[in-house]
């Protein structure tokens, strides 16, 4: 998350979220391709995912850039 905090480049930012995709996509309790970030607020993503047990699961992160 870190990495977002500064990031102004918009194909950067797409970068790190494909990278965390694919890491919340290593986590064997999940279908494989179920994951969707949802980017379109600049301080929350929403995660979606589908589990074996589960279901349909979905996770907000926000995150503000400190101020100085």
């Amino acid at each position: 998350m870190s990495k977002l905090l500064a990031q102004r480049s918009l194909t950067l930012r797409s970068d790190v979220y494909t990278e965390m995709e694919l890491l919340i996509e290593t986590d064997t309790r999940l279908v494989p391709g179920s994951i969707e970030l949802d980017t379109n607020h600049a301080e929350l993503i929403t995660i979606t995912a589908t589990t074996y047990e589960f279901g349909q699961l979905k996770t907000e992160v926000s995150y503000v850039a400190p101020t100085r």
